[in-house]
This record gives structure tokens, C-alpha cells and sequence, in this order.
């Protein structure tokens, strides 16, 4: 009895298990055709499916990192976009909960991280403003941070706004005293035509850092222009010597022709007329002279009564003010103006202004020169438009001083 019992049960359990072995048999054949032949219901949907863009499933960093590799295959639109979307999602985050926000210190990192390549790649594509905008987002997260002080600044300057820029490369001097920030004030104030405050500055960066080849430039120049010509010279030179004593600073240098025109004119300045001449004209044959200097040598020779070289002179000069940007029809201009040739001043910040209408220095320019020149109209309508684009002390100023209605 008991063997029939044993029996009977070995039989049910070896067809439990030849059932449960045809059940699993059956189940994965059913799967794997129905992967292989999907139904034409299911094939109809999955192939309206778009294909997914992976790079939406990526987190802040690594929105980072795919930004930097479309930089580096100079695909700026693509990294913009990429930079923009991990930072849409950090500040997402940051408000999803309003109890507990996500501003810890990592957040805050890829943040300023994020913004700070965004604004190279900005400033690459040409959108300065912009660059600028995601600069300032970084200032705002952390006052001190140097490189978004430092590259501000030079954003500024680039679009002519010094007292933005000087304000942003005096803070970073504050912090970091070592770095360059401090013959880039040097600069500014040299442009502004303060020439005071502009060979303290550069010689408070020589102190520094003696090497500082912009403070030395800078201060050549601060130099020239109150004609201590020949401290200037003595500066001139020692840049050059700089310049040439190894291949890295010569490609560090500033455009030595620019500084070998410089040396030139301030021959012409002590009265060395035979070798600022020679030193002119070898320039001008190795088209490496800059405007200054032509319009030097055109006085020299206007002086000397000698009119085949002064009528020499004028053609270059026409040549080379047709290749001109804004900046340096601007830069002439403040040469001009502070020479009181006014008509000239306008002229030239007028052709600078047609190239960049946007620059408030160019325009306030513009105004000055025909305030000089008694034309009250048209510097009334000038400093009118200025204040409907957003700046409105000028018209203010000529309105509280009677000269404008």
C-alpha cells in the first residue's frame, strides 16, 4: 500500500514538473514572438514614436561637459543650448520645493560653471551683451569672483563703456591685487585722457610685476602724451627689448609696429626730425605705420614747405582711415578733440557711430564736438535721442544750463 502511495506520488510530481517546464517553454516562445512579430496595432504606434533626444535625460554637469565638447568642435549655437538647458534645470530645481530650495554649495558650482562657459560661448558667437548677462549672473552669486570681475571688464572695454569696465578691474584689484587688473586701470585711465592717474597706476603694476608689458606700454604712452617724450622713448625701447627677448613674449607682445611708430613720433617730438623721419618712412614702406605717425610726418613735411612728400603723406593717410573700426575712429576722434580740431572730432566719432550706434561714449563724443562748434540744434536733437535709448543726464545737463529747450 505504501509503495502504491510512492508510486502514485512520484507520478504526480514528475508531471508537475514536465508541466511546469512546457508552461515556461511555451510562455518565452510566446514573448519572443510577439518581439519578433509585434502586433500591427503595437507597430502602428511605436513607429509614430519620435526618437528621443538623449541629451535631454543628462543632469547639469554632464550638460556641461557636452557643452565643452560642442565648443571644442566650435558649435557654439549647440553648447549655448546645452549650457541653457542644464542651467533650466538647476534653477527648476531650485524652486520646485519652496521649503527646502536647492542652493547648496555643489548647486551654486555648476551654476556659476555653467554660466561662465555660456558667456564664452556667448561672447564667441558675437552676442556681447548676453556675455555679459550671464557674467553678471555670476557676480550676483558670488561678489568676489575674480575671473567674471576680470572678464567683464573686458567686455566693457571692448564696447567702450570705461566706467563700467573701471569699476569692475578696480574691484578685482581689490581682491587680487597680483593680477593685471591694475594695468588694465592704467589703460582705461589713459583712454579717458587722465594721464595722472594713469602713470600712477602703471606704476604701481611695475612695482608689482616688472614685467607687466602693459603697464609698461601703458606708461610709455601716459608718457608721451604729457611730452615727457624722452622718458617715453627710454620705455618704448625697453618694451621692445622685452618684446624680443624670447618667442613667448613676442607672442604675448602688442603689434610692434604699433610701438616702433610710437618710437618714431616721439623722435619727432625732441626735435630729432632726420632719424624720426627715417624711422617714419621705413615704417611706411613696411606698411607698419600707424595713423599718428602719417599724420606727423604729414606736419613735418608741411613744416619743411616740402609739398610732394606732404601731398605723399595725405594719400596714405586716406588709405588707411578706409580700413578703420569703430574703436580707432573713435580713439582719433578723442585725439582730435582734445587737440580742439572739433570739426574733426566729429567727423570721425560720426563714421564711428555708423559702424557701432550702440556705444554711449561714441555719442556723448559726437555731443561735446558740436557743442565746441556752436551748433546747439543738432546737439540738443543728438542728446534728445540719447536719452529716448535710455540715458538721459546729458539733455538734462544742457537743459539745466539753458542750452537746450
Amino acid at each position: 500500500m505504501r509503495n502504491s502511495i510512492r508510486i502514485v506520488a512520484n507520478s504526480i510530481a514528475a508531471n508537475s514538473i514536465v508541466a511546469r517546464q512546457i508552461a515556461s517553454a511555451t510562455l518565452t516562445l510566446t514573448i519572443t514572438l510577439t518581439m519578433i512579430v509585434p502586433t500591427q496595432t503595437a507597430w502602428a504606434e511605436t513607429a509614430t514614436l519620435p526618437i528621443p533626444d538623449l541629451t535631454t535625460f543628462s543632469t547639469p554637469e554632464e550638460s556641461i561637459r557636452i557643452g565643452n565638447k560642442y565648443m571644442a568642435n566650435n558649435k557654439t549655437t549647440q553648447a549655448i543650448e546645452e549650457y541653457s538647458r542644464g542651467l533650466a534645470k538647476l534653477l527648476a530645481g531650485e524652486k520646485s520645493n519652496n521649503s527646502t530650495p536647492n542652493i547648496n554649495a555643489a548647486s551654486i558650482a555648476v551654476q556659476l560653471e555653467s554660466y561662465l562657459q555660456r558667456s564664452t560661448a556667448y561672447q564667441q558667437s558675437g552676442n556681447v551683451a548676453k556675455a555679459i548677462n550671464d557674467l553678471s549672473e555670476i557676480i550676483n552669486l558670488d561678489p568676489q569672483y575674480k575671473d567674471a570681475l576680470q572678464r567683464r571688464g573686458t567686455l566693457y572695454l571692448s564696447q567702450g563703456n570705461f566706467q563700467e569696465a573701471l569699476t569692475d578691474y578696480q574691484r578685482n584689484s581689490v581682491l587680487n591685487p597680483q593680477n593685471n587688473s591694475i594695468a588694465d586701470i592704467a589703460a582705461i585711465y589713459l583712454q579717458q585722457g587722465d594721464y595722472g592717474n594713469s602713470i600712477l597706476e602703471a606704476q604701481k603694476a611695475l612695482t608689482l610685476n616688472n614685467n607687466d608689458s602693459k603697464a609698461l606700454l601703458t606708461l610709455a604712452n601716459a608718457m608721451e602724451a604729457v611730452n615727457n617724450h624722452s622718458g617715453a622713448l627710454t620705455l618704448y625701447k625697453q618694451y621692445q627689448n622685452w618684446a624680443t627677448a624670447s618667442p613667448q613674449n613676442r607672442q604675448q607682445a602688442e603689434d610692434m609696429g604699433v610701438v616702433a611708430s610710437k618710437i618714431a613720433e616721439t623722435l619727432l617730438g625732441l626735435n630729432d626730425t632726420e632719424n624720426g623721419i627715417k624711422e617714419g618712412e621705413k615704417l611706411i614702406t613696411q606698411n607698419r605705420a600707424t595713423l599718428e605717425l602719417i599724420q606727423k610726418l604729414l606736419g613735418v613735411y608741411k613744416n619743411q614747405n616740402d609739398t610732394e612728400n606732404a601731398q605723399r603723406m595725405e594719400k596714405e593717410l586716406n588709405k588707411q582711415q578706409q580700413n578703420l573700426t569703430s574703436k580707432q575712429q573713435y580713439d582719433l576722434a578723442v585725439t582730435a578733440f582734445r587737440k580742439m580740431d572739433y570739426e574733426e572730432s566729429l567727423r570721425l566719432t560720426t563714421l564711428a557711430i555708423e559702424q557701432n550706434s550702440n556705444a554711449r561714449p561714441y555719442r556723448l563724443l559726437k555731443i561735446q564736438s558740436l557743442i565746441y562748434l556752436q551748433n546747439t540744434a543738432e546737439a540738443c536733437s543728438e542728446a534728445s535721442q540719447l536719452c529716448a535709448d535710455g540715458y538721459c543726464p546729458t539733455i538734462s545737463k544742457l537743459q539745466s544750463t539753458n542750452y537746450c529747450p
